[in-house]
């Protein structure tokens, strides 16, 4: 009988189990703790193992680097806009997507405090809500979250603003006296009186409408709207010397050597001035007799803005009109001015200006 030592023969084959138990080691070390490039552990390849599909695989390795993202989203005020309102003018408006299924109640934060509650949000649906504290004058800051009953979901914090009156207030009658610059805003108020040193004053280009809803809105002589603008209110009266005045609040016009903007834009020409830019009909052309820009609009119904010109190789083109839409639902009395004209001087197009009313008094001066 031959009679075998275990011993003799781990002894004799030391060196091959402990090449074998290293490559091992080697082995489940790299499966179960592959180091990613940043120096962190990666949980790829013991996640891996539980998905069959590759794509599926990759989703959800992603998803645990990147969270996923606020489906709460604000939609007004928005970010950095300036108000003119109280707590029961102004409106807070927001939606979610879905993402929290079943009954979602929300809640409306403003400088962190809870200020209003809405229970049963439906999915993809903007829902309006109103603060129940007071909005003085001032700079805020709000946000909402959202609850389903296990999760929690919040959107972004929103900046606005809220405008001052130098006489009365927002819920009163209103007096401005200063330059207030609303770049887009939104006012909401009682009455609206611009007194002959006030300016209320926007932004140029899309985007950069201010919102006026009042019951009685003067404008006095030297005071003034510049800027696109939509009044809705029952009664406006503009005094001698007063205006609304959208003009050059368009598209912008092309650089040297570059088209304007807008869907009208005018074109580069290559010398001494680009063509103009098209609105209610086509823009005129340039030296080189190339056509100018396209129609564009709704000739019943002008809520545009105007285009920009085309730049030529050494300057650039100009900003259209702008435009202002007047919804009067009593009496429009204008003894000043309405104004929607292009940057003067060089190529563009004018603006527009749509009013809807029910009468109007004194004589009208369109610009």
């Amino acid at each position: 009988m031959v009679k075998i030592s275990i011993f003799k023969i781990f002894q004799k084959n030391l060196k091959c189990f402990l090449l074998i138990f290293s490559i091992l080691v080697l082995f489940i070390f790299y499966v179960s703790a592959e180091v990613n490039s940043n120096g962190g552990t990666s949980l790829k390849s013991s996640f891996q193992s539980s998905f069959d599909n590759e794509d599926l695989f990759e989703e959800n390795v992603d998803r645990l680097s990147s969270p996923e993202p606020s489906t709460v989203y604000l939609m007004f005020p928005r970010n950095n806009q300036p108000l003119g309102g109280t707590n029961n003018t102004i409106p807070f408006i927001f939606n979610h997507t879905g993402f929290l299924i079943g009954n979602v109640n929300c809640t409306l934060h403003i400088n962190s405090t809870p200020v209003a509650y809405v229970e049963l949000v439906p999915p993809n649906q903007p829902i309006k809500v109103f603060s129940n504290i007071s909005l003085t004058p001032g700079i805020y800051f709000w946000n909402v979250s959202c609850f389903n009953g296990t999760q929690w979901d919040n959107s972004t914090t929103f900046r606005f603003d809220i405008a001052s009156c130098e006489f009365g207030s927002w819920g009163d009658v209103c007096q401005i006296n200063a330059t207030k610059n609303f770049t887009s805003g939104f006012i909401n108020a009682s009455d609206i009186e611009i007194l002959d040193s006030g300016k209320l004053t926007t932004s140029a280009r899309p985007g950069t409408t201010l919102e006026i809803y009042a019951r009685n809105v003067v404008i006095r002589s030297s005071g003034s709207i510049l800027g696109n603008v939509n009044i809705t209110a029952s009664n406006l009266t503009i005094y001698p010397g007063g205006k609304i005045d959208a003009s050059a609040k368009g598209y912008p016009g092309g650089g040297a050597a570059s088209d304007g903007q807008g869907p009208g834009a005018g074109k580069y020409g290559a010398c001494c001035a680009g063509s103009g830019a098209g609105y209610g009909g086509y823009g005129g052309a340039d030296e080189n007799g190339d056509l100018g820009g396209s129609p564009y609009g709704n000739a019943t119904h002008p809520t545009d803005l105007g285009s920009g010109g085309g730049g030529s190789a050494y300057n650039r083109g100009g900003y259209g009109g702008g435009a202002i839409f007047l919804n009067v639902s009593d009496v429009l009395v204008v003894n000043g001015s309405i104004l929607a004209n292009g940057e003067n001087g060089i190529p563009n197009s004018g603006g527009a200006f749509l009013i809807l009313m029910e009468a109007v008094a004194q004589e009208v001066a369109f610009g």
